[in-house]
């Protein structure tokens, strides 16, 4: 492929029938003709090979030819081919693309598999070391993609007849992904533009009013361009008894209540739906049998998901017989609830599967997604056009489905969870399916929140966060929140906060396709992304500042424009801070709060002092900056995966700590007057040890500063328990390093910051109409001083504002608001508990 001074040269291809390999040496399967054929007028090349077998001979038949930018190779074979994958290249790849946005730099040797959380698209790239980048895709869905730097092997794989196609590109592997697109002849879904840049409140557990409760909430505020998922809700609870789901689970309300969440959002036009299942299939659900379950080749029925709570098994369900079930369901929740959106759980999250029935009849995978994508179809038009969606959003029923939410699982060389472990210098990630599909299938959100995380915390990696959200924008992927948002008891700050912050731009680039893709200075960390329409994005993933186009981006900072549309995460007079500005409207946030209900307290082990025996004290301190309203619990466990518990919790010394943590302040000391014990059951070993606070009487788990994990823990580091057999001699501590300050990403000291238009420390939203402006700060907010240059706002000298009131979110006048004029500002403080206000001009 490419030019005599860029090029790479393939092995051929790579191919099994019924699993034995054809040609090679020895030949599993010898060749006895090889005849080939070329066609000038379409510059078709047609190769025959007719294969030696002792019984059933047959032919493969490779057909070679030009499309547009690339080149097409279709293998047919009356057999069945097991395995199709190009040859050995002729030299190295130094970068690696693939799924959701993977580039990888000096891969060592891996493979992935096909599946919404790993290997998510059909076409992956290479940049080769002489020059050349290349674009490799299949049509049928991937079996896996296969990596190994010393035996020059860069290549999906795949099976049954099947069509590769190969694109070339002299800049980078997105020149390619560029080129593949206009090669690509798959098309949107009917519902896919009203799916697209959707805000996605995607909600699983709580009661159908709280959920009612909030849409009304979050439609006060404005955030009405969005979508609703409920994924608990099933008659027998999540995922059991599949799929008995009708009618919803009395446990979490009533049908009323459940209809009231339909009712909010049909006058809005808000898409909201329900959650369902077809891969599952439990044994005590009514109509279960054998018939409607995959089988293996050996005669086994393939096991599904176990529900570990309920200890029940569930079995896979053959995608050729689901239909009667979900028209079933569909006929019940249609008359009854009346969705307006439908996600199935699964179907783009794992990858597309032979099967076997009952009677031992093959079925190949392409069955496998003409029943799942049919079935899609199907409920959208059952539906009346509802939106379609289903979990981790692989590429392969592009054209039947509207979206999904994706799962863009982070890269280790460890095993940390929900981390894939590949092996390679340096990673970053990219937008390399959204350079394919960005105008085909519509993504949102980058996975849930604790999955984006893996093992590290909320606060820093989670939903909300500054990376999480740079790797939205960075995608172009409609924006998504979780219910966590609204447990906080913050009145939902983080969804409205990421709605008024970027909403704006996701809507204008919903159905956009990317121009280009480039990394300044060769750094994979920096990136520059530009769309059709104009639209600009610059993202810095690094970890140092980045000066670029008049602003300075943090790490995880951003700045994306299109048009009068602008967005950011940057610094201003070394703060971090947001804003975001559109027609008729602006957005500021100077950050003076922390992520979520994060607190600021943050704990670090200091000692231990070993008491003999298996006895200890673990001294602990805790920097205090800020108090609980309430006392809470110190929760103190220690790890080892010896413990028969699945959460590997060995023993805990958990204690209310005196005094209580209402009067903590400045540095705290807890664990003087505490002796710790290891259980007789556990013996000598190294011993996580993770610390927090509670509260005893509900559970909750305070989010603090410090690096939590997922489960709200931190890490204090090791304990060492030393002897031998069951005996312990000593126990001594290896404290964790210090982590990361997060709380520099916040404005702990409440400087005002100057935006331009506005002077705050504060968050707000601001609506500029001819004779008002209103003033609307994120929900739950202290006091905070706003200083307006009503000049640069509106036009209006400072002289001519009237008034300001305090309004409500009926718009009714609450109360007078004291105002000063200074200069050109105009000034006042705002009161918590106060929705909004207007100035009257």
């Amino acid at each position: 492929m490419g030019k005599s001074e860029k090029c790479v040269v393939y092995d051929g291809i790579q191919v099994a029938i019924l699993g034995l390999k054809l040609g090679g040496y020895p030949p599993q399967i010898p060749m006895e003709k090889v005849e080939a054929s070329y066609d000038p007028a379409t510059q078709t090349l047609q190769i025959r090979h007719a294969m030696k077998q002792a019984a059933d001979p047959a032919d493969l038949t490779v057909t070679i030819w030009p499309e547009k930018s690339g080149l097409r190779i279709r293998c047919e074979c009356p057999q069945r081919i097991t395995d199709l994958a190009l040859g050995q290249a002729d030299q190295k790849a130094p970068r690696v693309y693939y799924g959701h946005g993977y580039c990888i730099e000096e891969p060592g040797t891996f493979q992935v598999g096909y599946g919404g959380h790993a290997l998510s698209t059909s076409h992956v790239g290479f940049d080769f070391e002489r020059g050349l980048s290349v674009l490799t895709a299949c049509d049928n869905p991937p079996d896996y993609l296969e990596v190994n730097p010393e035996a020059k092997t860069y290549t999906l794989h795949t099976h049954m007849n099947a069509t590769l196609t190969i694109v070339p590109g002299e800049i980078n592997a997105f020149d390619c992904a560029f080129k593949y697109r206009d090669i690509d002849a798959r098309q949107a879904s009917p519902g896919f533009v009203n799916k697209a840049g959707r805000f996605v409140f995607d909600i699983w557990g709580g009661r159908y009013a709280d959920h009612a409760e909030i849409v009304k909430n979050m439609i006060a505020y404005g955030l009405t361009d969005s979508m609703l998922t409920l994924h608990d809700w099933q008659r027998w609870g999540y995922d059991y008894r599949l799929p008995d789901v009708y009618p919803p689970t009395p446990v979490l309300g009533t049908m009323e209540d459940m209809r009231k969440i339909g009712e909010i959002c049909a006058k809005e036009g808000i898409p909201w739906g329900l959650h369902d299942n077809y891969i599952d299939f439990y044994p005590d659900a009514e109509e279960y049998s054998y018939d409607h379950i995959c089988f293996t080749e050996a005669g086994q029925p393939v096991r599904a998901w176990y529900n570990e709570g309920r200890k029940a098994q569930s079995y896979r369900w053959r995608p050729d017989h689901i239909r009667p079930f979900v028209k079933r369901n569909l006929k019940l929740i249609k008359e009854n609830l009346k969705p307006t959106h439908y996600f199935i759980d699964v179907f783009t999250s794992i990858d597309m599967f032979d099967f076997y029935d009952r009677t031992g009849a093959f079925h190949s995978l392409l069955e496998t997604r003409k029943y799942w994508g049919e079935t899609f179809r199907w409920i959208q038009d059952y539906l009346g056009g509802a939106v379609t969606t289903s979990e981790a959003g692989d590429d392969q029923l592009v054209g039947y489905l509207d979206g999904a939410d994706c799962q863009f699982l982070r890269l280790t060389t460890g095993s940390e969870p929900f981390c894939f472990r590949v092996p390679c210098r340096n990673w970053q990630r990219v937008p390399w399916y959204d350079a394919v599909l960005h105008d085909k299938f519509s993504l949102h959100g980058a996975g849930y929140s604790n999955r984006y995380q893996g093992d590290r915390s909320r606060a820093e990696h989670g939903i909300e966060s500054d990376d999480y959200l740079s790797t939205e924008i960075l995608t172009g992927h409609s924006l998504m929140i979780d219910r966590e948002v609204f447990a906080e008891g913050l009145g939902g700050r983080g969804a409205v906060r990421k709605y008024w912050l970027a909403q704006d731009f996701v809507r204008r680039i919903a159905t956009d396709r990317m121009a280009g893709i480039e990394f300044p200075d060769n750094n994979i960390h920096r990136q520059i992304i530009t769309w059709d329409s104009g639209a600009k994005v610059y993202v810095n993933r690094g970890e140092s500042d980045w000066p670029v186009a008049g602003k300075i981006l943090p790490e995880y900072g951003y700045y994306a424009i299109n048009g009068e549309i602008r967005t950011s995460i940057e610094k201003i007079q070394g703060l971090i801070v947001e804003q975001s500005s559109g027609p008729g409207r602006f957005y500021v946030n100077g950050r003076d709060f922390g992520p979520g209900a994060a607190l600021a307290i943050r704990p670090t082990a200091k000692g231990l002092e070993y008491l003999g025996g298996r006895k200890f004290k673990l001294l602990v301190d805790w920097e205090v900056s800020q108090s609980l309203a309430k006392d809470a619990a110190i929760f103190l466990h220690f790890k080892n995966n010896q413990s028969e518990r699945s959460d590997k919790i060995a023993f805990q010394a958990d204690q209310n700590p005196q005094p209580g943590t209402r009067a903590w302040q400045g540095t705290i000391h807890t664990g003087t007057d505490r002796v710790i014990e290891i259980p007789e059951s556990m013996g000598p070993g190294e011993y996580e040890i993770v610390i927090g606070l509670y509260e005893p009487a509900t559970g909750y788990r305070y989010l603090l500063d410090g690096g939590q994990d997922s489960e709200r823990s931190n890490h204090l580091g090791q304990i060492v328990a030393e002897g031998q057999g069951g005996q312990i001699t000593s126990v001594r501590l290896i404290a964790a390093p210090p982590q990361r300050n997060i709380a520099s990403r916040w404005n702990e000291k409440q400087t005002p910051v100057d935006f331009g238009p506005v002077v705050t420390c504060g968050a707000f939203r601001c609506e500029i109409e001819p004779d008002n402006l209103t003033i609307t700060p994120l929900p739950e907010l202290g006091s905070f001083s706003i200083a307006l240059r009503l000049d640069q706002i509106s036009g209006k000298n400072v002289r001519q504002a009237k008034a300001v009131t305090a309004i409500g979110p009926d718009q009714n006048t609450i109360r007078t608001v004291e105002f000063t004029r200074e200069g050109t500002m105009l000034k006042f403080q705002t009161q918590k508990g106060e929705f909004a206000y207007r100035i009257s001009l």
